[in-house]
């Protein structure tokens, strides 16, 4: 908990270094290490210009009041500011940073990579290469249409096991190559970026936090959110045409097949919007929304929080509402269209999971037990190795899951919930 603050118009403030650019004819203001960005007007940015000028409050109050008339509540505004994590001290005394504030800074992976190291990637002569391995390779399914794999091509093998650990393993370097392209076309743009585990739902994901992406243009965040599918479709292109050459052995042809199913899988996957996914990112952009999950989920939040409320009859309380002050009714509308759609999202994937996936995984599972007791029985100690390490991986990843997703979600929690006024 941060110590209340003390403000008085003869307060003077310390700012953090704040990045301030125009877009779309407001000013987005805010922190690359934080990734706190706000849309703020011409006034807006002008206080922040003279508080950074070591006056006190009163002083920036009484300049910025041009008509007699008009109050301008700059104690309130610093308030606000000092919320957002853009104050550093006041007065000479620090402000503490927020626990969510500090876990936000933590050190970006691979520094070692700067930005002229990998710019060059995303040049015109680049672009222009991996838009024609596309292009051969849509050519290459349009003369020879066996080259398209199906779901069939996933188990590459008889053996449970190897299908398996040949589907995690390649799952796995995909899932990094995704990721890097996320953090090298972050880097490209000089906005940090760190790789970490996480989950959506139910699925276990790596994940690559910008939370500096603000502070680029628009066309640099199409960039971030987009490397990662642009790199998996190249992939799936260049897959693609090796396999169109003839010239792989069969292990070789079952193991591309396999990728370029997953690839597909994965790009999909990412068109699932009601989740943080890589579309999600463009669309919430493009529809200039830049909180539109959590914002969406504290709505949600609050929502059910009166119909508890009210099913118990415990009608005298006020209920919190969603704190989207700076939030226009278009913003507001779209929060709740949104929070719909994560609500059929969630519900269709949680029926999917009930119905097909949960009971696909417990009878592997069983299965592999069995498997693993005939073995023994019989002293057939090949068999027993396939059904462990069959039941190694898929109860250590369930195992895995639980733990990063009780790990991320507690932070996650804290700040919905904060966002939201739930205590």
């Amino acid at each position: 908990m941060r110590e209340p603050l003390r403000l008085s118009l003869g307060s003077r403030i310390t700012l953090h270094d704040l990045v301030i650019r125009a877009e779309a004819g407001d000013w987005i203001v805010g922190r690359t290490v934080t990734g706190q960005f706000v849309e703020l007007p011409q006034l807006g940015v002008t206080a922040i210009g003279l508080l950074s000028q070591d006056r006190p409050l009163g002083a920036v109050q009484d300049e910025l009041a041009g008509d007699p008339d008009e109050t301008v509540e700059v104690v309130e505004f610093v308030e606000q500011l000092a919320e957002l994590g853009f104050v550093r001290a006041i007065d000479g005394i620090e402000v503490e940073e927020s626990a969510i504030d500090s876990q936000d800074q933590l050190e970006p992976s691979l520094p070692w990579i700067r930005p002229g190291h990998v710019r060059w990637l995303f040049s015109a002569p680049a672009l222009a290469g991996c838009a024609a391995v596309t292009v051969a390779a849509i050519v290459a399914l349009a003369l020879r249409p066996r080259l398209l794999p199906g779901y069939s091509d996933l188990f590459i093998s008889r053996s449970p096991t190897t299908v398996v650990v040949a589907d995690t393993v390649i799952t796995l370097i995909l899932m990094g190559l995704h990721e890097l392209a996320h953090l090298i076309a972050a880097r490209s743009a000089g906005v940090p970026a760190r790789i970490s585990w996480g989950t959506r739902l139910f699925d276990l994901v790596a994940q690559t936090a910008m939370p500096g992406v603000w502070a680029v243009s628009i066309r640099l965040r199409m960039r971030c959110y987009l490397a990662g599918i642009a790199l998996d479709l190249a992939l799936t292109s260049a897959l693609i045409l090796a396999e169109a050459t003839g010239n792989l052995s069969s292990l070789a042809e079952h193991v591309v097949r396999c990728t370029i199913v997953l690839l597909v899988i994965g790009v999909a996957m990412q068109f699932q919007v009601f989740m943080r996914t890589d579309v999600y990112f463009v669309l919430a952009d493009l529809l200039r929304t830049r909180n539109l999950h959590d914002d969406a989920c504290g709505y949600l939040l609050t929502r059910g929080t009166a119909i508890l409320r009210w099913l118990r009859r415990d009608r005298a309380k006020a209920v919190p509402g969603i704190e989207l002050e700076t939030t226009d009714g278009r913003e507001y509308r779209l929060v709740r269209y949104y929070a719909w759609l994560m609500i059929a999202g969630a519900a269709v994937s949680v029926a999917a999971l009930a119905a097909f996936i949960a009971p696909a995984g417990v009878t592997l599972v069983a299965r592999s037990w069995s498997e693993l007791a005939a073995g023994l029985a019989r002293s057939d100690y090949l068999r027993v190795a396939d059904a462990s390490a069959a039941i190694l991986i898929l109860v250590g990843s369930w195992v895995f899951f639980l733990v990063v997703f009780l790990r991320s979600r507690s932070q996650w929690w804290r700040r919905v919930t904060r966002d939201a006024g739930v205590r």
